[in-house]
Formats: C-alpha cells, sequence, structure tokens
C-alpha cells in the first residue's frame, strides 16, 4: 500500500478516536489527530494506539470553535511536520448540549452549535482544500460526520425527539454546505455519513434519564462505527458515494 495522510478532527474520544485506532491499523499511513488540547490525557493517550508498518500518528491542536483555527493548524502542519498532501479530511469534531424544544433554545445555544457543527467544517474545507489537492492517491475524500437527526425529510421519524434543537439544526446547514461543495468541486469526492447510534459519551449523556439505554434501541459499539466509516472511505467513488448523505452501513438517508 502507497503512503497516505488522514486528518481528523475532535479525534481524542468517541467516534474520531476510534477513526484514529481504525486508520493506524493500516500501513504506511499518518494519521494527523486534531484535538482541543494535545495536553489532555485522553490526546496524549493516541500516541500509545496500535499501528501498522510504517504508520504513526500526529496529533495537532485545532479548536473547531475557532474559526481561524483551521487555517493555522494546517500551516503548522505544514512548517513544522512537513505535510504537503492529505488524501482524506474527515470533520468530525461536533458538540450536541442543551437539547430542547425550539421555543426553550437560546439564541446563544444556537450559535454556539452552529459555530462548531457547521461552520467548523466548513473552515476546515477551506484549509485544507490545498493539500487535498495534491493527494497522492488520486482519489481526495472529505467527510462530514453528521447524524439523521439532521435529516429535514427524516424528522417525522423522530417527531416526538423534542430535544433534538439546536444539534439537528446545526447539522442539516452542515449537511447542505457538503452537499453544495460536491457540485462545487468536481476534484474532490465529499460526502456525508452517519456513524449509526454509537455508545459514546455523547449517546449516555443525551440518554440519562429516559426509561431505555442505548443498548435498549440498538447502539453499536465505537470499534463496530469505526469500522464501518472506513469501509464507506475507502469504497468511495465520485460517481458513486459523491454528494450522498449516507448511514454507516451504507443505507442513503434522505436529505
Amino acid at each position: 500500500m502507497s503512503k497516505q495522510n488522514v486528518l481528523i478532527t475532535g479525534a481524542n474520544r468517541g467516534v474520531g478516536r476510534g477513526l484514529v485506532a481504525a486508520f493506524l491499523q493500516k500501513s504506511n499511513t499518518t494519521v494527523i489527530a486534531a484535538v482541543r488540547d494535545p495536553k489532555n490525557p485522553s490526546s496524549a493517550s493516541l500516541s500509545a494506539l496500535p499501528r501498522g508498518p510504517g504508520s504513526r500518528v500526529i496529533v495537532i491542536t485545532l479548536d473547531t470553535a475557532d474559526e481561524g483555527a483551521a487555517g493555522c493548524a494546517i500551516q503548522a502542519l505544514q512548517t513544522k511536520c512537513s505535510i504537503d498532501f492529505l488524501d482524506i479530511v474527515i470533520a468530525n469534531a461536533g458538540i450536541n448540549q442543551d437539547g430542547k424544544p425550539v421555543l426553550d433554545t437560546s439564541v446563544a445555544s444556537i450559535h454556539r452549535h452552529f459555530a462548531v457543527n457547521t461552520l467548523g467544517s466548513v473552515t476546515l474545507f477551506q484549509a485544507t482544500a490545498p493539500l487535498l489537492r495534491s493527494s497522492l492517491s488520486g482519489r481526495p475524500v472529505f467527510v462530514a460526520i453528521s447524524s439523521n437527526v439532521g435529516s429535514i425529510a427524516g424528522m417525522d421519524i423522530m417527531a416526538g425527539m423534542s430535544n433534538t434543537s439546536p444539534y439537528g439544526a446545526s447539522k442539516a446547514a452542515l449537511n447542505w454546505f457538503m452537499r453544495r461543495i460536491h457540485f462545487d468541486e468536481d476534484w474532490l469526492i465529499t460526502m456525508v455519513l452517519n456513524p449509526g447510534f454509537v455508545k459514546t459519551d455523547m449517546v449516555a449523556e443525551t440518554t440519562k434519564g429516559l426509561p431505555f439505554s442505548p443498548e435498549d434501541m440498538g447502539a453499536i459499539t465505537i470499534e463496530e462505527s469505526a469500522a464501518g466509516l472506513v469501509k464507506r472511505i475507502d469504497e468511495a467513488t465520485r460517481d458513486g458515494a459523491g454528494g450522498t448523505f449516507q448511514n454507516v452501513d451504507s443505507e442513503k438517508i434522505p436529505w
């Protein structure tokens, strides 16, 4: 396998960490793990993850809530780490807080969710596009990790889940930008992936107090989710997966 460079945001926990671990199992792969605080124990421990022959992990600072952070991180990656191309970028960092009906959702909370979940991915794309254009694989991929909660067409299925604002709205906006990029940039494979209902700290927090557990709802492990996401990315083509919104099992999700 030829060498590849993969950048993942929100890489120190949950699905992000699972993706780092999965890509590190490949050979000749450099995984750039973008985190808010590299000194955090969960970030520092990324360097101890098992890896395939010729693979390595680079931990960098990137706070997706800061609109200038992605540009600074990529500049540092080029100058300090001599990274001059990227093959895969995964915009995974996200927040899900203060879930309430729209009537009770503060404007401050909406701004906070859009800053991280929507604009964080857009600025990441803008900052990484030049390095993706230099991909050695010939098939550069930009992936946004979204959620089926961001499906407007699918909202009737979750009509009783009034705690999905403002998280769902920020993911719906993210989905729009990623699909628009697909039409704007014919050199790039752009796709939106739902990692599934995964047993993460975020899910544990959002289901706290409910009369059922994540397992009762068919939650999958982080490892299962990461393996499925990597498979979707590895198999993606522009004509097949480009501009689509898919579940971890490849099922299409309505916008």
